[in-house]
């Protein structure tokens, strides 16, 4: 069937590409046992600063974009669960030495065979006048399902949640606005499976890069590493709406570092901080299954106060003694 996407319909509600590495620019026919879309030959040039005239035997972007195919065949709805993830190929011929950068090639997927856990296809990239350029024989990809919140926020992080919000008016009538953030209800097994890739990549949507280090190299038991991730995604995102609802202010995750402070409380940095008039307190609780975060507005400064980039003097210098062992408890409360 017809079905015409291009834009948004591509990247990223159904690959996963950031800007500069998409190179699927149309899908044109879908059906039970292929897809035909469109690529655009990237140049490479704009991809390696150090070498603006880079060789390779095999551009590895017009080769990952051959296999977007699969994940295309796969998404016949936005953001359905449904990830293929690359395992092999048999064989890859090319039948031109030299694919010159920004041409609109055909590329035609046919699957050869299914089964309830791997789809495998073969795939032909052409040229305009339909002279094949690339064969690839035995593409495989594993089947992989995940729920379609969490397919969401990992394509659209910036205008999705990977936390409920909890209703206001259980707090009562308080002199200040709260925003909480309740994370449960993910089975173990999507942080176990494939090895942990999806912990992997939630860390990757939700952290900054120094967060990102520390919680890299976590010397924790599986279980306390969710903990502590999960824990992050509730307070970032009780400060992400806060700063939204009632400063009108949007931040995505990883603009919203979390660090213990001086009193060893954690507390949330980042470039909010030179928009919004006012320092947030932030708490989080946690027990088995179950994460809530709340934020509320502290102490008004005067905007503009405080570099929002700096990180505490403790973790800028002394990153490496934090989050080793059991000193993640440090900044967080147990729930009784």
């Amino acid at each position: 069937m017809p079905v015409n996407w291009s834009g948004t319909d591509l990247y990223p509600d159904r690959l996963i590409s950031g800007p500069l590495t998409r190179a699927v620019v149309h899908a044109g026919l879908l059906s039970d046992d292929g897809v035909d879309y469109e690529i655009i030959h990237p140049d490479p040039s704009r991809l390696i600063p150090s070498a603006p005239s880079p060789a390779f035997l095999a551009f590895p972007l017009l080769v990952n974009a051959l296999g977007d195919g699969l994940t295309l065949w796969q998404a016949p709805e936005k953001f359905n669960g449904r990830i293929p993830l690359p395992f092999r190929v048999r064989s890859i011929i090319f039948h031109a030495a030299d694919i010159p950068p920004g041409v609109r090639l055909r590329a035609q997927l046919r699957l050869t065979a299914a089964s309830p856990r791997s789809g495998t296809a073969s795939i032909t990239l052409s040229d305009p006048e339909g002279r094949p350029l690339i064969h690839a024989a035995g593409w495989e990809a594993l089947r992989c399902e995940v729920s379609p919140k969490i397919h969401r926020f990992v394509l659209r992080s910036s205008e999705n949640y990977l936390t409920q919000e909890l209703p206001s008016d259980l707090f009562g009538d308080t002199p200040v606005p709260v925003s909480a953030a309740i994370a449960t209800g993910y089975p173990p097994s999507l942080f176990t499976d494939n090895q942990g890739l999806w912990l992997r990549v939630l860390a990757f949507v939700l952290l900054s890069p120094p967060e990102r280090e520390e919680w890299l190299g976590m010397r924790a038991l599986p279980a306390r590493r969710v903990e502590w991730l999960l824990g992050r995604a509730a307070a970032k995102e009780a400060v992400r709406r806060l700063l939204l609802q009632h400063y009108h202010q949007h931040f995505n995750a990883p603009d919203i570092p979390i660090w213990a402070s001086d009193t060893g409380k954690p507390a949330p940095y980042g470039p909010w901080q030179t928009a919004v008039p006012a320092s947030l307190d932030l708490s989080i609780a946690h027990t088995p299954g179950l994460i809530v975060a709340a934020a509320v507005p502290g102490a008004r400064r005067d905007r503009g106060q405080d570099n929002g980039a700096e990180i505490p003097e403790g973790h800028r210098h002394n990153r490496s003694r934090k989050q080793r062992g059991g000193e993640h408890h440090a900044d967080e409360s147990k729930m009784n």
